[in-house]
C-alpha cells in the first residue's frame, strides 16, 4: 500500500472545518504578533521604525519577541506614570499569551487523521438466529498518535474543533487588547490618562456545556 493511501488526503471535505479553524487561529496568532510588534516599536522608540523593527525581527520564534517586549517593562512605571496599571496588565496580557502558545502549537504541529467510529449492535441477519456485529463507518477527525507525537497525545482526550477554536477566540481577544493599549501608549498624555480595562477572555466551552447539562437535569 502506498503510504498516501494510509489517511485521506487533507484535501477530503472530512478536514474542512478544522482547516478553516486551525488556518483561522494562524491568522489570528500571526495578526496579535503584529500588534504587539507595533507596540513595542512604540515603548522603544516612539513610534519610529527603524532600527526597532530589526530589533523586533531578531529573533525566529515568536516567545522570544514577546522577551524583548517584556525586558521593556522594568522602565514603564518612570516613563509613564500616570498610567498606573500599565506594568501589571502588559505582564498580565503576556502572560495569558504564553498560556496560549502551547495550544496552539498543539493545533498547528499536531498530526490528523481520520478514523472510522460507531457500530450497530444486534442487527437480525435474515435466516440467522444469531445477532451480529456490523461496523458503520462514521468518519471522525482525530490526532494520529501512531508514533507517539507528543502534541497530538496532548489532544488525544479534546473536542479537537472547540480547542481549536478556543485558541483562535483568545488570539484574537488578547490582540484587541493589545491594541487598544497601544492605543492608550501611543496617545499624548496631556490629552488623555486613559487606560483600557481587560478584557472578558473565552473559555474552552465548558461554561456552555455545564449550561446544556443543567438544562437536561432540569427538563
Amino acid at each position: 500500500m502506498n503510504m498516501n493511501e494510509r489517511w485521506p488526503a487533507i484535501t477530503a471535505p472530512v478536514y474542512r472545518p478544522y482547516v478553516i479553524a486551525i488556518g483561522q487561529l494562524a491568522l489570528a496568532w500571526n495578526q496579535l504578533h503584529e500588534s504587539l510588534a507595533l507596540l513595542f516599536i512604540e515603548l522603544l522608540a516612539n513610534g519610529r521604525a527603524y532600527p526597532a523593527t530589526d530589533i523586533w525581527n531578531s529573533p525566529t520564534f515568536d516567545r522570544p519577541m514577546r522577551l524583548l517586549l517584556k525586558s521593556l517593562l522594568r522602565t514603564i512605571d518612570r516613563r509613564y506614570p500616570s498610567k498606573l496599571r500599565m506594568t501589571a496588565d502588559l505582564e498580565w496580557v503576556l502572560a495569558e499569551i504564553d498560556k496560549v502558545e502551547d495550544a496552539r502549537n498543539d493545533a498547528v504541529h499536531s498530526p490528523l487523521t481520520v478514523t472510522p467510529e460507531g457500530e450497530v449492535l444486534g442487527i437480525l441477519i435474515p435466516g440467522r438466529e444469531d445477532k451480529v456485529r456490523l461496523s458503520v463507518t462514521v468518519n471522525k477527525v482525530v490526532p494520529r498518535i501512531a508514533f507517539d507525537n507528543r502534541r497530538a497525545l496532548k489532544l488525544l482526550n479534546k473536542d479537537l474543533l472547540t480547542e481549536f477554536r478556543w485558541c483562535r477566540d483568545m488570539s484574537l481577544a488578547l490582540n484587541e487588547y493589545v491594541g487598544a493599549v497601544y492605543e492608550a501608549v501611543a496617545a499624548n498624555p496631556a490629552e488623555s490618562d486613559a487606560w483600557p480595562s481587560r478584557p472578558p477572555l473565552p473559555n474552552r466551552g465548558v461554561q456552555k456545556k455545564r449550561n446544556a447539562n443543567q438544562a437536561r437535569t432540569a427538563g
